[in-house]
């Protein structure tokens, strides 16, 4: 996706890649994400 040369980093997407390779991928959250979701819905 997108190439630092200066931090030399590169940044990558699955979801881009799939959508490229017309491929269909499932996202879980990790556990901490879901712990922030049930505290932003209080």
């Amino acid at each position: 996706m997108e190439i630092d040369l200066d931090r030399r980093r590169i940044s990558l997407s699955m979801k881009s890649a799939a959508e490229t390779l017309g491929v269909e991928i499932e996202v879980t959250p990790l556990p901490s994400e879901k712990k922030d979701e049930e505290t932003d819905a209080e």
